[in-house]
């Protein structure tokens, strides 16, 4: 965004709404499939591998995940949502959208396989910390400055947008329960995170506003992760 705030980008043209393709294309795509429905959509079932960004989330997090020039297909509710999601992509220089897909319910009922990600509530996550276990990481993914005002203790730190990065000292292995102050930026980050091999996340519903409202329990300051 930096250099095309500078430089200036291609009129590309105004966005219209992208043609709908098969199932089949969007199994043939070779390129990012981004899933730009509600998070609780994508928690219950989305395409295996895709991205989660809903459209409402596009403008701030798709630069951090999506490489300029790619061809991205769109999972999405219906053709309006569609359209809304090409035109944000296009005004931050993502304008090769090769379609979209409305379909993923017909898929699943036709035996198509599907992702989903497990939620989990402030008193699971209270008994994971309570078991001690040595697989399990708390990914508390919101910007720097919440995670100073407080955070679980025991939890570990990676910024959302800068996930890909962080992942490098994430161990595949372990399992990986993702959290920020509701539930819908860890949602991005987990949809994220399956997406590129890190195959047990589940998300924390509720996230930081549910944890000091049940257990209260917090950590402030910089250290801790």
């Amino acid at each position: 965004m930096e250099r095309i705030n500078i430089a200036g980008a291609a009129d590309s043209g105004p966005a219209g709404t992208p043609a709908p393709c098969t199932a089949a294309a969007v199994a043939a795509h070779d390129g990012p499939v981004v899933d730009v429905r509600p998070v609780n959509a994508f928690q219950g079932a989305h395409w295996p591998g895709s991205l989660c960004l809903p459209v409402g989330m596009l403008s701030a997090f798709a630069g951090w995940y999506l490489e300029e020039g790619t061809e991205i297909l769109l999972v999405a509710d219906d053709g309006g949502q569609a359209a809304e999601a090409a035109r944000r992509l296009g005004r931050i220089g993502f304008d090769r959208v090769a379609g979209y897909f409305d379909g993923l319910v017909p898929a699943t009922a036709g035996g198509h396989p599907f992702g989903h990600l497990p939620v989990v509530s402030a008193a699971e996550v209270a008994r994971r910390r309570r078991r001690n276990a040595g697989d399990w990481t708390l990914l508390d993914v919101r910007d720097i400055d919440e995670w100073t005002d407080g955070h679980v203790p025991g939890a570990v730190h990676a910024y959302v947008g800068r996930l890909p990065e962080a992942a490098e000292r994430l161990d595949p292995e372990r399992r990986i329960t993702t959290m920020c102050a509701s539930g819908a930026r860890a949602t991005v980050a987990a949809g994220w995170l399956k997406a590129n091999g890190f195959g047990d996340v589940d998300v924390f519903l509720g996230s930081m506003g549910a944890w000091r409202s049940r257990e209260g329990e917090v950590e402030s300051g910089p250290d801790g992760g």
